[in-house]
C-alpha cells in the first residue's frame, strides 16, 4: 500500500497498481485482460489502500481459467514498458484532478498532514505527474527503476494472499492456483520483511495533533465536527496499548459505538437535536491497520451547533465520562449486540463473488496466523471473557487529551491561512489547551443513558416455505402471483422458497402526479420525507434499523413509494407501527426540526455546483430528455419560499385528499395470509379514493430529432464551480448491448490509455423508460469538450467501425452468448430478487420472464445487426442517427466555450444552452410508452 511509498516518490504504490494492467511477458497487449473480459461478461479492478493493494476480477464461470491465466501474469512477469510508464502517469494525474473537488479526499489529506512526519500515515497516496515524473526527473530519479524495485520488493508470495471462487471442485481451483500463480516470486535469499514492521515503533501522531484543533474550509457547504481518538497496537515507547489480536477478536468499539451513536430516546444525538445543535451523529472505526486504529465520532452540525461547538464537545465528553464511570459494561447490552450480530450472520444472504473475494483476501492478510477467521473475521461478534476489560481500556483512551478535533465549515474561509499542498485546502489551527481542561472536567451529561432493550429483535428465524432444489443455470424462479387487482390496488406476492432467509419485504407505490406537478411540489415532498424520517427516527425507526428492519419513503414522477422490510418475525407488527406513526405524525410539532431539514436540503441543492463535471453533464442531459423534471435553480427558488405550513398542507393533501392507486409487491419468508395482512394493515390505516388508470402518471422521454450529419443536438453549459417496445425494441436493445460490449474496451483503450484524455472514460448501452441509447462519457482537462466530441467521432469512424468489420460472426455471437448467459444469472439473494421484481412492477410492463426473453433476444443478435446499428444510428450519414451531446466547460476551458458554440452552430448543430434544457424537453415530441394498466 501507499504506506510503503518511498519519501521521494509519493504515489508509487498506486502507480504500480495501474501499471500491472498494462501488459505482461505472456500477454504483452496492454488490455489483454479487459479484452478477454469482454467475451466473458466480466470486469476487473484494483485499489490501493494504506498497507495493501488489492486486485480482483469477476467473469463468467466458463471464463475463469482463461481469466486467471491473464490475471496471474500481472504478478509473474509484468512488462512495465517505458512508453506505458510515462503515459500512465497522465492517468494518475487525471485521477488526482478528478479528486481535487472532493471534500472526502481534501479533509482526509489535511488530517494526514497532521500526522507524525516520520510515520507513513502522513503520506500522499494518489500521486501526480509532478510527484511521479517531473520532480523525480529533475532529481535524476529513474521512475521505471523505482517501479521495478517496488514490485520486486513487495510483490512476493509470502506477502500476498489469493482467493479464487468458481464452480469447479476445490481440487481443481487449487490446481489453478498452483498452475497460474506458481511463478510468483518467493521470498528470495534474503527473505522478506513484513512492511508494517518498518513503522511499528513510530507513533502515528505527535502531541501537536492533540494540542490544536483544525478548522477546514470545504468545497461544498458542509458543516461537521469530527472527534477522533488514535488507538495504538504496537510500539516500544511508553503509553497505553491494546493488543491487535484482542482488538480484532473482540471488536470492543462495536459496543461503545452502539451506546455512543445510538439515536433513540436518551441518546446524545437526541439531546443535541433538542438543543438545535446537530442533525446527525455517527460513531465508527475510521482507520485500522497493523499498528494503530482511529475511532471517530462525527456530528453533523446546525449553524447554531457550529457557533456553540464547545458546548457540543462538552456534551460528548460528558457522555464518555458517564460511560467510563458507570459500573462494568452491562452484560445484557453485550448479549443483545451479540444476538443481533449472530442473527445477521447466520441469515446473511450470499454477496456477489467480487465482494466475497476482496473481503476474504483482506481477512487473509489481517488474520494470517488464524485461518479460522478468514471467513467470519470482522463480521461476527463473539462472546469473550476479555471483552469487558477491553471496553474499559478503550474508554480510557476516549478522553480530551487523546482527541483530534476537526471542524468543517465554509465560515472559516476568511480566517484560514494554512494551505494543504496536495489539494490546496485552506485550514486553520486553534490551540485548545484550556478547552481540553474544561472538557476533561465536564460532568456526566444529564439525560444521556445506555440504549433500552430493543423491542424489534427477532424472536424466531424459522422458515415458512419449503426449500426448492437449487435451480439449474437458466431456470427462472416462479413469477409473483397476483393477489389483488381492483380499482384501489394491484398486489403481487411471492413466497421465498429459494434463498432460505427469514426476511421479507413489502414495497408499495402510490401512483399520483402530485410530487412532480411543480417545482414547489418537488421541494415539498422532499422536505416532507426528510422531516418525517427524522421525526420517526428516535421513537421508532432507529431501534427497528438496528434490529434489521427498514422503513423508507421516496418519490418519483410516478408517485410516492414506501419500502418496509427485514426479519419477517416482526414485519407485520412493524408495518402497523410505521404506518400508524406516518399518519399521526405532526409536521408542525417541531419548528427547529423543519428548519434543520430545510437547511440540509438547501445545502444539498447548493452542493450540485461542486459535483464532478460528468455528473453535471448527466444532470443536464436528463433535464433535456426526460419529463417531468425541474432544474436545480427552480428547486432552489421554490425552497426559498416554502414554509412549515406548506409542508403540513402538502402532507394532508397527499394522504387525505389525493386520489391514489396502490401497487405493491410482498416477497419473502411470509405466507399468503401474512402478505394479505400487510396490505390490509396499510389500507386500514391509510384509506384513499382510487385514481383511474387514465390518470396514472409516468415519465416521458424526448424524441431527439434525426441528424444524419453534423453534431446533432448539443447542450452547452458552464460547469458550476464553487421508448420503443415490442419485438423490435427488444432486438434493438439486445443489439445495443452487444455493440456496447464490443466497443467498451476499445473506447477506454483509445481515449483513456492511449490519448490520455481523462481519468473517467466509459461507454455503455442504456435504456430509459424503454428508450435505448448508447452513452459515451469523457471527463478530463486535456482538451476542451468540443474537441473531445471530435475525438469521439473519430473513434467511431476510425476505430469502432474497423473493429466491428474485422469481427467474425463467431466472435460477435460469442460476446452475445456471454451476455445472454449473464442475463440469466440468478439473483444473489432475496433482496436482489425483490429489487428485480419491484423494477418490473414499477415499469408496469409485468414481463416476469424478462431475463429469459432478453437472453433469447441476445442469442439472436448477428454481426449484421451490430454493424447496422452502428452505421444507421451512430455514424455520420446514418438515417436513424439521433444524437444529443452535453458539453460541460470547466474553469480551464471556459474561455473556449463561446468559440466552441459558434463552431458547433457552423457545423449545423442545434445548440441548447443549459438554462433552456427544460424548454427543449417540453417542446419536443415524446416516445410512446408501453405499460399494462
Amino acid at each position: 500500500g501507499y504506506f510503503s511509498d518511498p519519501e521521494e516518490l509519493p504515489g508509487l504504490a498506486h502507480f504500480c497498481e495501474h501499471m500491472l494492467f498494462l501488459g505482461s511477458k505472456q500477454f504483452p497487449q496492454e488490455n489483454s485482460l479487459d479484452a478477454y473480459m469482454t467475451s466473458s461478461t466480466g470486469f476487473s479492478n484494483a485499489f490501493t489502500d494504506s498497507e495493501d493493494t488489492c486486485f480482483f476480477f469477476s467473469c463468467s464461470a466458463e471464463g475463469l481459467s482463461g481469466a486467471l491465466e491473464r490475471f496471474s501474469a500481472f504478478f509473474v512477469a509484468p512488462l512495465f514498458t517505458e512508453g506505458a510508464t510515462e503515459r500512465e502517469v497522465n492517468a494518475i494525474n487525471s485521477e488526482h484532478l478528478k479528486n481535487l473537488q472532493s471534500d472526502g479526499f481534501r479533509v482526509n489529506q489535511v488530517v494526514s498532514s497532521r500526522s507524525n512526519p516520520a510515520h507513513p500515515n502522513s503520506h500522499f497516496g494518489t500521486g501526480t505527474i509532478k510527484t511521479l515524473l517531473e520532480t523525480p526527473k529533475a532529481r535524476g530519479i529513474d521512475l521505471r527503476g523505482a517501479l521495478l524495485k517496488h514490485f520486486q520488493t513487495f510483490y512476493r508470495a509470502p506477502l500476498m494472499t489469493l482467493c479464487i471462487i468458481g464452480s469447479e471442485p476445490p481440487a481443481m481451483l487449487q490446481a489453478y492456483a498452483t498452475k497460474f500463480f506458481g511463478g510468483v516470486a518467493g521470498a528470495g535469499p534474503s527473505g522478506v520483511q513484513w512492511p508494517a514492521e518498518r513503522w511499528t515503533d513510530i507513533p502515528p501522531f505527535l502531541e501537536d495533533a492533540f494540542k490544536y484543533g483544525v478548522d477546514v474550509v470545504p468545497v461544498t457547504d458542509a458543516r461537521s465536527l469530527d472527534v477522533s481518538f488514535p488507538v495504538r497496537f504496537t510500539g516500544s515507547d511508553l503509553g497505553p496499548r491494546i493488543a491487535l489480536d484482542a482488538w480484532r477478536r473482540c471488536n470492543p468499539f462495536q459496543y461503545i459505538g452502539t451506546s455512543l451513536g445510538h439515536e433513540g430516546p436518551q441518546s446524545l444525538l437526541l439531546l443535541l437535536q433538542r438543543r438545535g445543535l446537530a442533525t446527525g451523529l455517527g460513531a465508527a472505526i475510521a482507520e485500522e491497520n497493523e499498528s494503530f486504529a482511529v475511532v471517530s465520532v462525527s456530528i453533523e452540525l446546525t449553524s447554531l451547533g457550529l457557533e456553540r461547538r464547545s458546548e457540543v464537545l462538552s456534551l460528548l465528553f460528558g457522555c464518555l465520562r458517564l460511560l467510563r464511570e458507570s459500573p462494568p459494561w452491562p452484560p445484557e447490552l453485550i448479549e443483545e449486540n451479540i444476538r443481533l450480530s449472530e442473527a445477521g450472520w447466520s441469515t446473511a444472504e450470499t454477496p456477489g463473488a467480487s465482494d466475497v473475494v476482496t473481503r476474504l483476501v483482506g481477512n487473509m492478510q489481517k488474520y494470517r496466523d488464524c485461518p479460522s477467521e478468514y471467513i467470519a473475521g470482522g463480521g461476527r461478534l463473539v462472546s469473550d471473557p476479555a471483552l469487558p476489560e477491553l471496553i474499559t481500556a478503550l474508554l480510557a483512551l476516549l478522553v480530551p487529551s487523546n482527541a483530534m478535533i476537526v471542524t468543517v465549515s465554509r465560515s472559516f474561509a476568511n480566517e484560514a491561512r494554512e494551505v494543504e499542498p496536495w489539494y490546496g485546502t485552506k485550514f486553520r489551527l486553534w490551540a485548545n489547551a484550556e478547552d481540553r481542561l474544561r472538557w476533561a472536567a465536564a460532568p456526566p451529561t444529564p439525560g444521556f443513558a445506555q440504549p433500552a432493550p430493543n423491542r424489534f429483535i427477532p424472536r424466531s428465524l424459522k422458515l415458512k416455505g419449503p426449500r426448492m432444489t437449487r435451480m439449474v443455470r437458466g431456470q427462472l424462479p416462479p413469477a409473483p402471483t397476483l393477489r389483488r387487482n381492483d380499482s384501489f390496488w394491484k398486489v403481487y406476492f411471492r413466497q421465498d422458497t429459494e434463498y432460505g432467509v427469514p426476511r421479507a419485504y413489502a414495497c408499495v407505490e402510490f401512483l399520483t402526479s402530485l410530487p412532480r406537478r411543480s417545482a414547489s411540489a418537488a421541494v415539498l415532498i422532499k422536505l416532507y420525507e426528510k422531516v418525517l424520517l427524522d421525526g420517526l427516527n428516535a421513537p421508532l425507526l432507529y431501534d427497528a434499523r438496528v434490529a434489521g428492519l427498514v422503513f423508507d419513503i421516496s418519490s418519483s414522477s410516478r408517485g410516492v413509494r414506501l419500502f418496509l422490510g427485514g426479519f419477517n418475525d416482526r414485519l407485520v407488527d412493524f408495518v402497523e407501527a410505521a404506518m400508524a406513526a406516518l399518519v399521526s405524525f405532526d409536521v408542525t410539532a417541531d419548528v427547529e426540526r423543519f428548519e434543520a431539514q430545510r437547511d440540509i436540503l438547501s445545502r444539498e441543492l447548493e452542493s450540485f455546483s461542486s459535483q464532478q463535471p460528468y455528473q453535471q453533464a448527466a444532470y443536464w442531459t436528463g433535464l433535456s430528455l426526460i419529463t417531468p423534471d425541474f432544474s436545480i435553480q427552480d428547486l432552489r427558488g421554490a425552497l426559498a419560499k416554502v414554509t412549515l405550513a406548506d409542508v403540513a398542507a402538502f402532507a394532508t393533501q397527499l394522504w387525505r385528499q389525493e386520489r391514489l392507486f396502490g401497487q405493491a409487491l410482498v416477497q419473502g419468508n411470509l405466507d399468503e395470509r401474512e402478505a394479505d395482512a400487510v396490505i390490509r394493515t396499510i389500507e386500514g390505516i391509510l384509506p384513499f379514493e382510487p385514481l383511474p388508470p387514465s390518470e396514472f402518471p409516468a415519465a416521458s422521454v424526448v424524441q431527439v430529432p434525426v441528424a444524419s450529419s453534423g453534431p446533432g443536438c448539443v447542450l452547452v453549459q458552464d460547469a458550476m464551480d464553487p421508448a420503443e417496445d415490442g419485438e423490435r425494441g427488444l432486438q434493438l436493445n439486445a443489439a445495443a448491448q452487444v455493440l456496447g460490449a464490443l466497443m467498451r474496451d476499445a473506447f477506454y483503450q483509445e481515449l483513456r490509455t492511449k490519448q490520455q484524455l481523462g481519468y473517467i472514460v466509459s461507454s455503455l448501452a442504456s435504456r430509459t423508460e424503454g428508450v435505448v441509447s448508447m452513452v459515451f462519457v469523457v471527463q478530463g482537462a486535456v482538451l476542451e469538450p468540443g474537441q473531445v466530441l471530435g475525438r469521439v467521432d473519430t473513434f467511431l469512424e476510425e476505430v469502432a467501425r474497423p473493429l466491428l468489420e474485422a469481427k467474425t460472426e463467431a466472435e460477435v455471437q460469442e460476446v452475445a452468448g456471454s451476455l445472454a448467459e449473464a442475463r440469466l444469472t440468478r439473483a444473489q439473494g432475496l433482496a436482489e430478487a425483490v429489487e428485480r421484481n419491484l423494477a418490473e412492477l414499477m415499469s408496469r410492463q409485468l414481463q416476469w420472464d424478462r431475463p429469459r426473453v432478453e437472453s433469447d433476444a441476445l442469442r439472436r443478435v448477428r454481426r449484421a445487426d451490430v454493424l447496422a446499428l452502428l452505421e444507421r444510428g451512430m455514424l455520420a450519414g446514418g438515417p436513424e442517427r439521433r444524437r444529443f451531446a452535453t458539453l460541460v466547460f470547466g474553469s480551464k476551458h471556459r474561455a473556449a466555450c463561446a468559440g466552441a458554440l459558434k463552431a458547433l452552430e457552423a457545423q449545423g448543430a442545434e445548440v441548447v444552452v443549459g438554462p433552456a434544457a427544460r424548454e427543449f424537453a417540453a417542446s419536443r415530441p415524446k416516445w410512446p410508452l408501453f405499460m399494462e394498466t
